[in-house]
């Protein structure tokens, strides 16, 4: 079983074709998020302690319970009235790991959908900023006005998220990139990394990996292969709209 503190060419070669047999047959997006995630923390499981994908969805495009959860999250920061149909939401689509909760994106109760209405907004969820300015996306372009031009312009990543301390890493204004330490406390998180890929609608997605182990630079790059095929897996689910099973 490859490691995720030492993967080589040959062991995401080995990922990546199983990947795309598992995933030729899913009906919608979450579904192949899923399975995504599991065959991850099957590979992976020695050293992963959660991996999760994320994508960009319009607000008006997301299942009831999504819109309610993305809704409430508004509500408490007071950005409603900048919540719309266009609006583009990080959304969970797949999640495998070791506590069974986190085996259900419907489960997530903490993570299920942010709603990117703003820069500022997004700003201020740390990992969330750093994600998008280090996969080269930045936050400027959700301030845009045009803003279905802004993210099929913007949305092209060429970068990779990478948090080497989970315990310790700071952002450039002195903030926890990952502020949940009794989460990492508790489950032993070293490194964070992070790879992600666009559809040609600007759709994002975004994989990550909490890893128990510390992850090289170089082995977070390796995982770039396996975000890019399930991007090229799924691009007619996207194009079709068929993003959730539900």
């Amino acid at each position: 079983m490859p490691l995720l503190s030492s993967l080589t060419r040959e062991d995401v070669a080995k990922t990546k074709q199983l990947l795309d047999t598992r995933i030729a047959d899913a009906h919608s997006l979450d579904v192949a998020s899923q399975l995504f995630t599991d065959t991850l923390f099957k590979q992976f499981e020695e050293d992963a302690a959660l991996i999760r994908v994320y994508s960009t969805v319009a607000y008006g495009d997301l299942p009831a319970e999504t819109q309610k959860f993305v809704h409430a999250i508004a509500d408490d920061n007071g950005v409603t009235d900048r919540l719309h149909g266009e609006t583009p939401v990080l959304s969970l689509m797949g999640t495998t790991g070791k506590e069974e909760a986190w085996c259900d994106r419907r489960l997530s109760h903490g993570h299920m959908g942010i709603p990117m209405v703003s820069s500022a907004f997004v700003d201020a969820i740390p990992m969330v900023s750093r994600l998008l300015q280090q996969m080269g996306v930045g936050i400027d372009w959700i301030d845009s006005t045009d803003l279905r031009t802004a993210v099929s312009g913007a949305a092209q990543m060429s970068g990779f998220f990478y948090v080497p301390n989970a315990s310790t890493e700071k952002d450039a204004k002195g903030r926890l990139v990952i502020p949940a330490q009794d989460f990492v406390t508790d489950y032993r998180i070293k490194t964070v990394s992070g790879v992600g890929a666009t559809y040609s609608s600007g759709t994002m997605a975004v994989a990550i990996v909490f890893a128990t182990r510390s992850v090289t630079i170089a082995a977070t790059r390796h995982l770039q292969p396996l975000i890019d095929a399930f991007v090229s897996s799924t691009t007619g689910l996207v194009q079709h709209g068929a993003l959730f099973a539900d």
